[in-house]
């Protein structure tokens, strides 16, 4: 592999390796940690058993799929044009994968919050398309794409509405009334 700065270095499959991956961190484990910590929120929407495990599903490869194709629609205009979207989303999705991590650090003004994550993600997108063994690694990250629906589902309420052999969402203690959920980074 070239160390050289070309996204294109290895077409297609790399690119899409890191989407899932980026997706993993910056879109989907975030948002299994608050639907994990909210069991009554499926409840109270009735959503149990296979509806539980396809909306999972979709929220597992929905984002990767939907950012690989905006990516090839914008590749229609040419190579330098989807070169520059498959930048702009792996920056944005290392941005948001360390938005949380630099929440929880402390109490920085959002200013200064957002310019480190922004840093850290400019960084990060270098190292990717410069180094092959960062690349390399990053490919390793993607099995966090198995990994993270599978902790979601081994939380024990969970488990129970996704595969109990009856219906179980009514004997779930609801805490709350108002179904909403709200993703914070």
């Amino acid at each position: 592999m070239s160390d050289s700065l070309q996204p294109d270095a290895d077409g297609p499959r790399r690119r899409a390796v890191e989407l899932v991956a980026l997706t993993s961190f910056a879109i989907l484990a975030p948002l299994l940690d608050v639907l994990g910590e909210q069991p009554d929120f499926f409840a109270a929407q009735h959503i149990e058993g296979t509806r539980l495990v396809a909306l999972i599903a979709t929220l597992t490869i929905g984002p990767p799929l939907i950012l690989g194709l905006a990516e090839q629609l914008v590749g229609a205009f040419g190579q330098r044009a989807r070169v520059g979207c498959h930048l702009a989303i792996t920056t944005a999705l290392m941005m948001l994968a360390a938005l949380p991590p630099l929440n929880r650090a402390g109490d920085l003004p959002a200013w200064a919050t957002v310019g480190m994550a922004a840093a850290l993600a400019g960084v990060g997108v270098w190292a990717i398309h410069r180094f092959s063994p960062v690349r390399e690694a990053l490919g390793l990250l993607s099995i966090a794409v198995l990994i993270l629906p599978a902790m979601f589902f081994l939380r024990p309420p969970i488990h129970t509405l996704a595969f109990a052999p009856t219906a179980v969402a009514d004997s779930i203690r609801l805490t709350s009334t108002t179904p909403l959920v709200v993703v914070i980074f």
